[in-house]
């Protein structure tokens, strides 16, 4: 008797210790929770707040657990058109309605995008150092400044229609069609990704920078470029990169020493640089920065050009190759565009098949919409109104994710987030802004014409001159990854696939020349 009153007296004291311990921690989350409400709250006509189950930090922590699928689900699960969140002590405004996007579109006085791109992708993702970056963020929009400078030089030389833009096109759609011809000519299967990426970054560097390139002469350097893209989430987003993300560091380091000693070495009017480095350098030295400003820099921009590009392709030609009416539709379009020039090669030209192959175009479209993972990121530095109705407070920061918008089902219908490569053949109502994929207003990609026309001729080159099969290892596609934090969702596996000629198109090669 007397051993089970002992056993009743331990078991109650530890049953006590535990709702002691209970209490404890529901008291220090409750004070949290206080705290928070005091700290972090909104005044007046402020957007909502949407608040995490754990107080300061767990927005953050969802963040960089679920990377841009955080965004489509806060938009599901508050069904607010604009929503406050905190990202520790920070105040972040999160724009999910068309309608606002518009307004946040027409309000660049009170709004600045150059400070948190330059502070991620310049400094955190490209490693600029200190005083460079300094010196970058300097007056950003005032003309004469050196960011305002390298802009303008970037979207008078990206345009498509510019002299520039045809150069660089033709340049990477040639080289482009030496790859996937030489693709067609291995035994075996490729495996999709990997492909592309080795023949996307050779044929623009080849574009870009020109025929001796430092990115040809090493192909380790292209696997370096591709880790460090691999890591980008853990180089922007996770604390001390040298160590948290330090594989990812060690790549970027790699390809940034290689441009330095391209840049560093070689004559710009001697080596087929294209028009549009031959002006951003002249730019870089009017303001006498440093060949290691130009490796960052050019790192930056030639990572823009490739990691978006490379997994859209992939998609498409999945999507394509996966669909056999959707194939054949296709094919029957670029029969009416494919001309054959004196020299016998085949040869098409982007605008002849923006304009006359709606379902190929419709196909792009639908396959960005749904691949699109970009946010545009906002510094609000006075105090404004959005839509005469929100009010943004100085020193917040506004984002517009693509994918909350893009996988809204009150925007798109309840196939929203389902492949219809119709979808844009005869475009349903929908808000002009809904469309993110290229983000928009002062966000709007320069290069984006450039991108469309490299994956449309990639794809008329391949589909018109060959069957893509599937590889029994790899018989569907696989599954988007929504938990990484690129403008472009890449796939979780990567797709082997088999390249054949179609018949009567043995002996046939492509040249792309300028109009």
């Amino acid at each position: 008797m007397f051993q089970l009153m002992m056993n009743l007296s331990l078991c109650y004291d530890s049953l006590f210790r535990i709702a002691a311990g209970g209490v404890l921690v529901a008291l220090f989350f409750g004070i949290l929770r206080l705290l928070e409400y005091i700290v972090c709250n909104t005044h007046g006509t402020e957007p909502q707040p949407v608040y995490n189950r754990i107080p300061f930090i767990g927005h953050a922590l969802s963040l960089v657990r679920h990377g841009v699928s955080f965004y489509e689900r806060l938009q599901v699960s508050s069904g607010l058109p604009i929503a406050t969140i905190f990202l520790g002590l920070q105040k972040v405004y999160i724009v999910n309605s068309p309608e606002l996007v518009s307004h946040v579109n027409r309000a660049p006085k009170a709004m600045n995008t150059a400070l948190p791109f330059l502070v991620v992708v310049c400094g955190k993702l490209c490693g600029m150092g200190r005083d460079d970056l300094e010196t970058l963020m300097k007056n950003p929009t005032v003309r004469g400044s050196l960011w305002r400078d390298l802009q303008e030089c970037i979207h008078a030389h990206v345009d498509a229609g510019s002299s520039s833009g045809k150069e660089i096109t033709t340049r990477v759609a040639n080289e482009l069609w030496k790859g996937i011809d030489e693709c067609s000519q291995r035994k075996g299967t490729v495996n999709l990704l990997n492909w592309l990426q080795g023949i996307f970054v050779h044929s623009t560097g080849h574009a870009v920078l020109g025929p001796t390139h430092c990115l040809a002469q090493d192909p380790a350097i292209i696997d370096s470029l591709w880790t460090m893209a691999n890591g980008l989430k853990r180089l922007t987003m996770w604390p001390f990169p040298s160590f948290s993300a330090r594989t990812a560091t060690e790549a970027r380091e790699k390809v940034a020493c290689a441009l330095e000693e391209y840049f560093r070495d070689n004559d710009l009017l001697l080596t087929g640089h294209s028009e549009l480095v031959k002006r951003l350098m002249q730019c870089i030295q009017k303001h006498s920065m440093s060949s290691q400003f130009a490796a960052r820099f050019f790192l930056g921009l030639f990572s823009g050009f490739v990691i978006n590009t490379v997994p859209a392709a992939f998609w498409l030609i999945g999507h394509i190759s996966d669909d056999e009416q959707l194939k054949a539709i296709i094919r029957e379009e670029l029969n009416q565009v494919v001309t054959s020039d004196t020299c016998g090669s085949l040869t098409v030209s982007p605008e002849a098949v923006r304009g006359r192959c709606p379902y190929l175009m419709s196909t792009c479209h639908e396959v960005l919409r749904l691949i699109s993972s970009s946010t545009s990121t906002f510094f609000i530095h006075q105090d404004t109104y959005l839509n005469n109705r929100y009010l943004l407070k100085k020193g917040a920061i506004l984002q517009v994710a693509s994918t909350a918008i893009h996988s809204n089902t009150d925007i798109w219908g309840p196939a929203a987030q389902a492949f219809k490569p119709d979808r844009f053949v005869k475009p349903e109502k929908v808000h002009p802004s809904a469309n993110r994929t290229f983000g928009g207003g002062i966000t709007l990609c320069p290069g984006r014409q450039l991108a469309m026309n490299e994956l449309i001729l990639t794809v008329a080159m391949i589909f018109h001159t060959f069957d893509v099969e599937f590889s029994p290892e790899t018989p569907r596609l696989p599954a988007p990854m929504v938990t990484d934090m690129l403008s472009v969702k890449k796939p979780m596996t990567d797709l082997k696939i088999r390249m054949s000629r179609r018949p009567g198109m043995e002996h046939v090669s492509w040249v792309v020349r300028e109009p």
